[in-house]
């Protein structure tokens, strides 16, 4: 879902970059859904791959900042889909990514690395759980969705 970006050394993943700003509400996502142990080591594990003096709640804020700013207002209507890039949402969008990858300790060991492994498994559960009696051809999987399944083991 996400990788790293290096200035130094291109990667493939740094094509994709700015896809991991709508990950980052997913922490809150499993907090609003009761979270406990497993949210915690979650969360823990997030705090233990930033650099020293930067908070998850720092990341939460920048993403949250990002998703709710007006030169994003366009792109949440669904029905409008799809949606073209504008220059000036891809300036912020590549500018905000990059600020908050550049927040890890390490950019081969990424918070969102943690959120999309979480992701990963809650939809291989969420597949598994539907698959014997799928109740339609489709889900949509939000964040929502995903820490409901997370949280519920």
């Amino acid at each position: 879902m996400c990788g790293p970006r290096s200035s130094t050394a291109p990667r493939s993943s740094a094509l994709f970059l700015g896809v991991e700003l709508s990950l980052y509400p997913l922490l809150e996502a499993l907090e609003r859904e009761g979270g406990g142990p497993r949210v915690a080591m979650i969360r823990a594990e997030c705090q233990a791959l930033l650099k020293e003096g930067v908070t998850v709640e720092t990341l939460l804020a920048r993403a949250g900042d990002y998703l709710a700013s007006p030169v994003m207002s366009g792109f949440s209507r669904y029905g409008e889909w799809p949606h073209h890039n504008t220059a000036e949402q891809a300036s912020f969008m590549l500018e905000r990514a990059t600020e908050l990858l550049d927040q890890n300790r390490d950019p081969k060991e990424i918070v969102c690395a943690v959120l999309s492994r979480v992701v990963f498994n809650a939809v291989g559960q969420l597949m598994l759980d539907a698959s014997w009696e799928p109740a339609a051809p489709v889900f949509w999987l939000d964040h929502d969705i995903i820490a409901k399944r997370t949280v519920a083991g």
